[in-house]
């Protein structure tokens, strides 16, 4: 077992979990980090059997303005979070999630491009998510890309939030649930793109 404190940060090079638990609970006003600062390319793989549980504070995937951050899911891995998955967080920053099978089980909203660049790749295994932002701030870039697996979406999922914001949603295969509403270019000066083709 793994334990963050006070937070997990993967700035450079790859942490690659294959089994046993990572376990990251701390106060709230520490967060974790893949990729967190300008230069920074960091990479988070859970694989084979592994867990990594996050609560009491964010998850970022791409943080400040020159981040780059990529999270790999596969095998039958989880995630488990009960706080904030943010994907791009900053302008000038990109965070990206691959998922190709195992579990991600978020209690709380996911930001696909807040204020940067943001990519979740699904094709395989399962998300529960409660609210799903894809493109959310001015600036901000998101695109879930789903060929495989299952989203579940307990939530509203929003396809272009804010002004100046872009989202898409591309489903080529897998399953989408969606327990409320499905919103796309949600405000004025947005704009959201949603295609399903399998």
């Amino acid at each position: 077992q793994l334990q963050g404190n006070p937070g997990l940060q993967v700035q450079q090079g790859t942490l690659e979990l294959a089994s046993g638990q990572i376990w990251s609970q701390n106060p709230a006003n520490y967060s974790d980090y893949v990729g967190r600062y300008a230069g920074d390319n960091g990479t988070l793989i859970l694989s084979g059997d592994s867990i990594f549980t996050r609560s009491n504070s964010y998850l970022y995937v791409g943080s400040d303005a020159g981040s780059l951050g990529t999270f790999i899911i596969r095998d039958n891995a989880t995630f488990w979070g009960n706080y904030r998955l943010s994907l791009g967080n900053s302008a000038g920053s990109t965070g990206i999630v691959h998922q190709t099978g195992g579990l991600v089980r978020l209690g709380s909203d996911t930001y696909i491009g807040a204020s940067g660049v943001g990519l979740y790749d699904l094709s395989g295994g399962l998300v529960t998510n409660f609210v799903t932002y894809i493109g959310v701030n001015n600036e901000g870039r998101g695109v879930l890309y789903q060929s495989g697996g299952a989203f579940r979406a307990l939530g509203t999922t929003v396809i272009g939030n804010n002004l100046g914001s872009v989202g898409a949603y591309y489903q080529t295969g897998g399953t989408y649930y969606g327990s409320n509403q499905l919103q796309i270019a949600a405000q004025s000066g947005s704009y959201g793109y949603f295609q399903m083709s399998g």
